[in-house]
């Protein structure tokens, strides 16, 4: 797993937009995306003051700049909200970490995302899909041009509802 391009360690930023940039790069290029709803999906300067005042990101550097363990506490936090875990939640497991613990914490649950397929995986964002009601208790998406036979639906109708077996007498 790759934090960043070489180099990392030595990275100062001068500014949270800056560093809020380059999170959100390294985010998209390793697909950590926060839940639906859970939290923006980038980061804003705004989300990174919230963030301090929180006590999820530590103190600026000297002459209010950011550096590395900025970055790897934003990257850590960020992949925690991927799962859906609540701010509180991630201010507990982040709390008086080491970088080193930092880094395996960030590589647990990279390992977990990656193992966890989503409800939703393979749809592209924007993707138009068709919802087709198969019941009160379920639906099924489908992609624009990709619709299943009547006979499909009635067998997946069918799978969800099943007939209950007629008892023996005995």
């Amino acid at each position: 797993m790759k934090l960043r391009q070489a180099g990392f360690e030595d990275e100062n930023y001068a500014s949270l937009a800056a560093i809020a940039q380059d999170v959100n790069s390294w985010c998209k290029e390793n697909r950590v995306i926060p839940k639906n709803g859970q939290a923006a999906e980038k980061l804003t300067v705004r989300n990174l003051r919230f963030y301090r005042v929180q006590g999820l990101l530590d103190a600026p550097l000297k002459g209010r700049q950011y550096g590395r363990r900025h970055f790897l506490q934003l990257t850590v936090l960020r992949a925690l909200q991927a799962q859906g875990l609540p701010l509180n939640q991630i201010r507990e497991l982040m709390y008086s970490r080491s970088d080193a613990e930092l880094h395996e914490l960030l590589r647990q649950v990279r390992s977990q995302l990656e193992a966890t397929p989503t409800a939703l995986s393979g749809f592209r964002p924007f993707e138009s899909l068709e919802v087709l009601g198969l019941s009160d208790d379920f639906a099924l998406l489908c992609r624009r041009r990709s619709r299943p036979t009547r006979e499909q639906l009635e067998a997946i109708i069918k799978t969800l509802h099943p007939e209950p077996a007629a008892e023996e007498p005995f």
